[in-house]
């Protein structure tokens, strides 16, 4: 196969894809790999849920190597109101996905509501209303109208398709946690209101993506959760943690643990399903390794996806980077800004 048939192979695949995936093929949200980095993007039960202000940024760059790869980036804040019981958080995200450039821009707003069911037991609900923008730009491709007799692109040639294509949609989400001191279990369901995601005018419901999270915080350290080492508190721990997604035809679990030997973290855990097949293909997509630094307020993460689908080592994987930042703002009337928060991972 040519240079050029390949370029015009791969031109025709992005562009099956994208525009006819409201037959058989449905899109699929953004993933992370250090999914509890971004919470608010996770559950909107999580907003507020930290002991003081938090802000943080990711980007996920998935299948680099690969004509088409999809390139995500979110920015997020969150804060407890304890007067009100509650906690607000933004969070705005920009997803690229393959050679067409369709790009989807989103900006949220979350709220949760901060219940103490017993001396144990905590619940918070959430919701989260969203505004999403699509469009699509086919200036990176070419099309049959540009390529001249010999079959060799010529810019000078017009390119006849709409390039113009938008939509603008309402993404409403909803999201419950249940946590201890050291546990927690949460659920939440994106698109209940299903928008339609159609560019074209047609009817394409954006599938609900439902997410089941939880984890443990095992304490290494004998006496507490923490201990004193040369004269500062590091924390020791070690965190099994999972999630279970799916939206639409989709499925998938992600299932490991994090190391805290602070301030060094480290992770490990696996993508897929061990059992089960979509569309002949088996679930297990990648193993996930992680380190971070967490100091002070701040917590830098990087991890690395090493796929092991059919796609292999030749897609790139993935790679990920995340920041949080924890500002204080509480004073001495209020010295606690969240007396009971979530006791989950930095990353």
């Amino acid at each position: 196969m040519t240079f050029s048939h390949k370029y015009i192979f791969y031109v025709l695949l992005s562009v099956f894809l994208q525009f006819f995936a409201n037959t058989d093929v449905y899109g699929q949200d953004p993933q992370f790999s250090q999914f509890y980095a971004s919470q608010l993007y996770l559950n909107p039960a999580f907003a507020g849920g930290g002991e003081e202000g938090r802000m943080g940024i990711n980007y996920r760059n998935q299948w680099p190597s690969l004509p088409s790869s999809f390139v995500t980036y979110t920015a997020w804040a969150d804060f407890a109101l304890p007067e009100y019981n509650s906690g607000l958080g933004v969070l705005i995200m920009t997803d690229q996905e393959g050679r067409a450039g369709l790009r989807s821009t989103t900006a949220a707003l979350s709220y949760a509501y901060q219940l103490q069911l017993n001396e144990v037991l905590t619940f918070r609900p959430g919701v989260s209303v969203g505004y999403m923008r699509r469009n699509v730009d086919f200036s990176q491709l070419v099309f049959a109208s540009q390529l001249d007799p010999t079959g060799s692109f010529d810019p000078n040639l017009p390119n006849l398709t709409n390039s113009g294509l938008n939509t603008n949609l309402l993404s409403i989400d909803l999201g419950g946690l249940f946590y201890t001191e050291t546990a927690w279990l949460g659920a939440s369901f994106s698109h209940v209101n299903q928008p339609n995601e159609s560019l074209t005018g047609e009817i394409s419901t954006l599938p609900i993506r439902t997410s089941i999270h939880g984890g443990w915080k095992i304490p290494l350290a004998s006496g507490g959760r923490k201990y004193e080492l040369a004269y500062t508190f590091k924390e020791r721990a070690v965190v099994p943690v999972f999630q279970y997604r799916s939206q639409a035809d989709f499925q998938q679990l992600d299932i490991g643990s994090y190391l805290y030997l602070e301030p060094l973290v480290v992770g490990l855990w696996y993508r897929g399903l061990p059992v089960g097949m979509l569309n002949t293909l088996p679930y297990n997509e990648s193993l996930i390794m992680l380190v971070g630094l967490s100091y002070d307020n701040l917590s830098i993460g990087y991890s690395y996806d090493f796929t092991v689908s059919r796609f292999g080592s030749s897609s790139g994987g993935a790679h990920e980077l995340s920041l949080t930042y924890l500002f204080p703002i509480s004073d001495e009337r209020r010295p606690v800004v969240n007396k009971r928060p979530i006791p989950l991972p930095k990353f």
